[in-house]
């Protein structure tokens, strides 16, 4: 319920989210739990009109493979401690209103695949971290204020498809490294 309190906005979105009438979290609106484990796996709540922040709490899901909280109203800062969730292979927090610099410890999340973290009010440098990320596929920071230059390190992002860093104050130039990423098809 700390995840729910960190939500504003929530009167008609989370109706089901009371513990107190179903405590059968499983069953609560965008919420997937393992059959075995009856742990969540999916948190997806993509366009319901949220305010509020995100809660470091999420880190507790630690199952967690799926996170979406895209086009809604978040803001402040992405807190740094989900960069413990190391299981979680798709995290969709873009369309919102984001602010502060992409925690470094995001690089810890090992089994990410799409990050998606565009149309935000992002500040600061693509941390080095996040090339650490040898399962990404796609990552899209398009359309916050990020500026420095692109991370050397993305030379190591072997199975990276989709980049997209348009819409941003980056300085410098592309690393021919990044030229080097043959599975890359949009940049």
């Amino acid at each position: 319920m700390e995840i729910k309190a960190s939500f504003s906005n929530v009167a008609n979105v989370l109706l089901d989210w009371d513990d107190l009438s179903n405590n059968d979290y499983c069953s609560w609106r965008g919420v997937s739990c393992d059959n075995g484990s009856f742990s969540v796996v999916s948190f997806g709540l993509r366009g319901n009109s949220l305010t509020g922040s995100l809660s470091p709490d999420m880190c507790q899901l630690t199952g967690l493979w799926y996170l979406d909280l895209s086009e809604n109203e978040l803001v402040g800062p992405i807190p740094p401690i989900l960069g413990n969730l190391t299981y979680t292979g798709k995290l969709y927090l873009h369309g919102n209103k984001l602010t502060g610099p992409i925690p470094p410890e995001l690089g810890n999340m090992t089994k990410l695949s799409y990050l998606q973290l565009n149309d935000n009010e992002l500040i600061g440098t693509i941390p080095a971290e996040l090339g650490k990320l040898e399962e990404l596929f796609e990552l899209n920071v398009y359309g916050n204020h990020l500026n420095g230059s692109i991370p050397l390190g993305f030379q190591h992002l072997e199975s990276l498809t989709y980049l997209d860093l348009s819409s941003n104050n980056f300085s410098g130039h592309i690393p021919a490294s990044v030229g080097d990423l043959e599975h890359l098809l949009t940049l």
